[in-house]
């Protein structure tokens, strides 16, 4: 008879488990995530603060109201004489297609010339005008400005 074998299994040990992964540190991935998100609330942070007088100067403009057209016209361009004073800290001076002009050169393409020429010398002429017009380009002007 065969001599008594020791059982090999009976001389396996057990296995010993890896500790278990903590949740600190956190993988690459996440440090991309929490990076990525904290740039996105500070640039939507400066992208709000900075477009704060937009959203004052169209809540302006729509307040303003008038059933005498010249009146209306003279508003928003009091309007937006003040804007670019405050905005650029020159044109106080300028009229006419000057100041027209001047508009124009703050945004990529031109919104009161050559359409809106005959604004510049409408309260002087008495012709009928298209307030509507002037005050849709006045919130294009407000919102492309530099």
């Amino acid at each position: 008879m065969r001599a008594m074998q020791p059982d090999p299994l009976a001389q396996l040990q057990d296995i010993e488990l890896p500790p278990e992964v903590g949740f600190w540190p956190p993988a690459w991935p996440w440090w991309l995530l929490v990076i990525a998100i904290i740039c996105l609330a500070t640039a939507s942070v400066i992208y709000y603060r900075r477009n704060r007088w937009r959203r004052a100067a169209i809540a302006r403009l729509n307040e303003l109201n008038s059933k005498d057209n010249q009146e209306y016209v003279i508003a928003i361009n009091r309007l937006l004489k003040q804007i670019y004073v405050s905005r650029y800290g020159q044109g106080q001076s300028l009229s006419g297609i000057k100041w027209l002009a001047s508009l124009d050169r703050k945004t990529k393409t031109p919104l009161f010339l050559p359409d809106l020429e005959d604004f510049a010398h409408a309260p002087d002429s008495g012709q009928t005008l298209d307030v509507n017009l002037l005050k849709m380009r006045a919130q294009q002007w407000i919102r492309r400005a530099k």
